[in-house]
């Protein structure tokens, strides 16, 4: 092999072991800490419906809807600002952002009877999104999650990868993308809502604790 085939070797091996070692990077509360199931009833629905018939929940000038294509750039964006300061190399960085880019795209893929983004905008500028999906009893979303066929019985309604933007943070976005995920799981037909997060970080505790969860 020559030493440019082998350069090009070395390179893509270090490409698939960064994309090995960001697969856990959509999952936002998946830590290396144990971590605590939470559970709650889902509220009634505020919204609900086709995507192309569904109106935002209007809080203040927030507006919280699901996230459209439209949406995905800002969203990447979001999250790679949020995870990227733990990948150093420029390598390890643009395999975060297009792990990062094709995880979202293919939950936005399956529609909203499998898997929702949830987007909050101010003036149409994203500040903050959450997951929700139906998940097997017990697990957490992966970076490539399965259509709802593929999944094993019996599901839940799970919340995950919540985020919201730093100078958006402590002013009600993330309880009230919360309030949007139970509006959904009751709209999917589930009476709770299920999450994982560290149980040694003491703001998640207290988040999901005034949020009415406990384990």
């Amino acid at each position: 092999m020559s030493g440019a085939s082998r350069l090009r070797a070395s390179r893509a091996r270090v490409v698939f072991a960064s994309l090995l070692v960001t697969a856990d990077a959509l999952v936002a509360f998946r830590p290396a800490a144990p971590t605590r199931t939470c559970e709650r009833a889902a509220a009634t629905p505020r919204w609900a419906g086709p995507r192309h018939n569904r109106r935002a929940t209007r809080l203040a000038a927030t507006s919280y809807a699901p996230a459209t294509f439209d949406d995905l750039g800002a969203i990447v964006d979001l999250a790679h600002d949020e995870f990227s300061a733990d990948y150093k190399d420029p390598v390890s960085k643009l395999s975060l952002r297009l792990l990062l880019a094709s995880g979202f795209a293919l939950r936005m893929s399956y529609g909203d009877a499998d898997q929702i983004v949830i987007a909050c905008k101010d003036d149409d500028e994203l500040v903050g999104y959450v997951e929700l999906s139906r998940q097997p009893l017990g697990r957490v979303v992966g970076p490539y999650p399965p259509p709802t066929f593929l999944k094993p019985g019996p599901l839940k309604a799970y919340l995950s990868n919540l985020l919201v933007r730093p100078d958006r943070r402590k002013q009600g976005v993330g309880a009230a993308l919360v309030r949007a995920c139970e509006d959904q799981a009751a709209a999917w037909g589930f009476d709770s809502l299920g999450l994982h997060h560290d149980r040694e970080d003491q703001k998640l505790l207290r988040f999901y604790g005034k949020a009415g969860y406990d384990s």
